[in-house]
């Protein structure tokens, strides 16, 4: 499968309880099993600025970089992850230099 060329088909909200039993909404497995879907790849996403402090990087430092930015704290784990450079060195790829 080329991750290239995916496109998301179904979102959907599921959880984890303490025997590790990850339960689905219902109707999903349908879904994918309706449509011959063998493979697909899955896709966390968690609270940013909690995924941040877990990863070791401190609460004040975090609400300040949001306050001070003006932005989403989902940008300012971005920045955090990458240690404040930029992500792609192509940076100039795309833009029309006069």
């Amino acid at each position: 499968m080329d991750k290239d060329n995916l496109t998301e088909i179904i979102s959907f909200k599921a959880s984890l309880d303490e025997n590790n039993t990850i339960t689905l909404p219902e109707g999903v497995l349908d879904k994918i099993k309706n449509n011959n879907i063998k493979e697909f790849y899955v896709s966390i996403f968690y609270d940013a600025r909690q995924t941040a402090i877990l990863d070791g990087f401190s609460a004040e430092l975090i609400d300040t970089i949001k306050n001070t930015q003006g932005i989403p704290y989902s940008s300012v784990y971005d920045f955090l992850k990458v240690k404040g450079s930029l992500k792609q060195e192509n940076f100039g790829k795309g833009f029309i230099w006069y």
